[in-house]
């Protein structure tokens, strides 16, 4: 199998494997952190908290090693372009992750040890919000969103992909970005309705263009192949 026909299909399962890591992320953590009285709620489910904690860790991991993967065959026309990629998300958007997940791994050990700290329940609850506001910071949306416009007017302008997947996630991307403002400004909350609305079709466009590249690949007739 050629190389490039193995950096697509790599790519492909990295994104399904990414949005998967991070969904599960969701499902296991969300109910725990929302809860009213989340630190008793973390403490009493430690297991489910700690393996949304890995599945955090897993999904940066798998979306930071896609511009690694992509450098070379990117930077015979594009370098400057695959540096930007490989900055923004192999970088800065991983140290995010890895911020995250120490963030996340502080307050379980507030829920596990709230007892033996003989910390006032209502400084420990405002320790623990001071974390959680920090881990919902748009700090992560800004960053993946100029790896993202990079990387699919990269792809739009070398044809690696359809025109019309680059499009529709230069679009999507668009309406993600916006979110970042709306959150920053208090208009908007993480995975409100309206959030999720508007993160939706970024979140298909890039299962159609993981399906795309594992089924048949980038395109023969790319400027860069």
């Amino acid at each position: 199998m050629e190389r490039e026909r193995r950096v697509s299909i790599a790519v492909g399962v990295l994104y399904i494997l990414g949005t998967v890591f991070g969904i599960v992320s969701v499902v296991l953590m969300n109910p725990l952190q929302n809860a009213d009285n989340y630190l008793s709620a973390i403490a009493a489910h430690e297991l489910r908290y700690m393996g949304g904690i890995f599945a955090v860790f897993l999904m940066g991991a798998s979306l930071s090693f896609i511009p690694i993967l992509l450098f070379p065959l990117l930077k015979k026309k594009y370098e400057k372009s695959a540096l930007v990629c490989l900055v923004f998300r192999s970088g800065l958007e991983m140290v995010n992750y890895i911020m995250a997940v120490l963030l996340f791994l502080g307050l379980f050990f507030f829920a596990k040890n709230s007892v033996p700290l003989a910390i006032d329940s209502g400084l420990l609850y405002l320790l623990g919000d001071t974390i959680k506001d920090l881990t919902r910071n748009p700090v992560l949306i800004f960053v993946f969103s100029i790896y993202a416009f990079t990387l699919y007017m990269v792809f739009y302008r070398s044809k690696l992909i359809p025109r019309w997947i680059s499009i529709f996630g230069i679009v999507a991307i668009a309406l993600h970005f916006i979110t970042t403002f709306l959150e920053l400004f208090g208009i908007q909350e993480s995975f409100s309705t309206a959030n999720l609305i508007m993160n939706f079709p970024i979140f298909i466009q890039e299962m159609i263009m993981a399906a795309y590249l594992i089924i048949r690949g980038f395109k023969r007739e790319a400027a860069i192949l």
